[in-house]
């Protein structure tokens, strides 16, 4: 079994989340929005949401008629983002260092400082 990583506890924190208190709906809307608006996707694209949180760009996306995927390694993350699950928006559990559905989204988002965790 692998040495537990410092990120698998950090995500589920109540310290993490107050880092992103301020974050809303509406800034997640202008923010997809004005992405939207610079790729132009096809209708009914499919779209990857890696390190989603809890997923409120995900359900924007999804708002605006795409079938949006997201994933994080924070299982307190997923079971908040689930409650706003439906047909075209749906949640996993999951390492984004491994792979996930090769070959099967059209686009693949990895929002704001998740990189840095690789």
């Amino acid at each position: 079994m692998a040495a537990k990583e410092w990120f698998d506890d950090w995500f589920d924190t109540p310290y993490y989340h107050q880092l992103y208190f301020q974050r809303d709906a509406q800034e997640a809307a202008a923010f997809i929005n004005r992405l939207l608006q610079y790729l132009q996707p096809a209708a009914g694209s499919k779209m990857l949401d890696v390190a989603c949180g809890k997923g409120r760009h995900s359900l924007q996306l999804s708002q605006q008629g795409f079938d949006v995927t997201g994933i994080d390694i924070s299982a307190q993350s997923i079971a908040a983002a689930n409650q706003q699950a439906h047909d075209q928006l749906q949640f996993f559990v999951h390492d984004m260092r491994q792979p996930f559905w090769i070959n099967y989204f059209d686009y693949a988002f990895n929002f704001f400082t998740k990189l840095r965790l690789l």
